[in-house]
């Protein structure tokens, strides 16, 4: 049994009690090497605006050439602003020949079209905590990986190991465009992770209404892919839970949060 301890500099200390079982562990391992040579990653969405987003689509327009730079900033761009960000670091081969610096802008740029795109008054900090590192550091997800459709508060999910989306967010933003391309199976374990700040009732779940929807918008996607495949991708990989959930509510009431440190436990 193993336990994450989150440390930041102006909160108290989250305590995350790791699953036990093979995918756990193989996360532990990959979290525990990556953290002996740095912290991860962690991006506040808090911190995250339109007007910043503004600042970093005329850096990316620059550094790539791109002209999808646009002054209204719907929902309906920010799609098409991660379509083309999926597409290139995903997908497109060229992204060989990037400078490291303009790989960090667009993962950047990344994360803050997904904070834009979900910000609400309701989650300040978004709707889950995550700290990754972004490296090619990955293992084979295994098959007693526990995927996970409704979260609950606190739950703390393996980071997503892919640009693009999974089968679930693909439904939930009516995504089928393009969707060889946009949809991705978490297959990977990541050493990174996040915690849930929302909740919700797994029962709640139409999966009758899910498989219409997928037949109806993506049928040959499915007929490839299987709609059992589909199914079993579903949600995503949980990893644990925080312990002290009482701390977590207190935690996302402060205005920006800071990671001092981050420490990694065994029983």
């Amino acid at each position: 049994m193993s336990q994450i301890n989150v440390i930041f500099e102006n909160a108290p200390v989250l305590e995350i009690l790791l699953n036990n079982n093979k995918s756990t562990q193989i996360f532990t391992d990959l979290f525990k090497s990556n953290l002996n040579k740095s912290l991860p990653i962690f991006r506040d969405p808090a911190k995250y605006t339109l007007d910043y987003l503004k600042k970093l689509s005329l850096e990316v327009k620059k550094a790539l050439n791109w002209h999808w730079m646009s002054d209204n900033y719907s929902i309906e761009n920010t799609v098409e602003f991660h379509k083309l960000i999926e597409n290139f670091l995903n997908k497109e081969p060229r992204k060989s020949w990037l400078p490291k610096k303009f790989h960090q802008l667009l993962h950047e740029t990344h994360f803050c079209i997904h904070a834009v795109q979900f910000k609400n008054d309701q989650w300040p900090h978004g709707t889950d905590i995550q700290l990754e590192w972004f490296n090619n550091n990955y293992k084979n997800l295994t098959t007693d990986a526990e995927f996970k459709v409704n979260p609950e508060f606190g739950d703390v999910f393996m980071q997503n190991p892919y640009v693009g989306h999974g089968p679930l967010m693909c439904y939930l933003q009516n995504d089928f465009q393009n969707i060889k391309r946009t949809c991705t199976f978490h297959d990977r374990i990541k050493p990174g992770f996040r915690i849930n700040l929302t909740s919700g009732n797994q029962s709640t779940f139409n999966w009758e209404k899910y498989e219409e929807w997928w037949w109806k918008n993506c049928n040959e996607f499915v007929l490839e892919k299987g709609i059992d495949n589909i199914k079993k991708y579903t949600g995503t990989p949980i990893l644990g839970k925080i312990k002290n959930k009482d701390v977590l509510s207190e935690v996302i009431q402060i205005d920006v949060l800071n990671i001092k440190n981050v420490e990694l436990l065994d029983y």
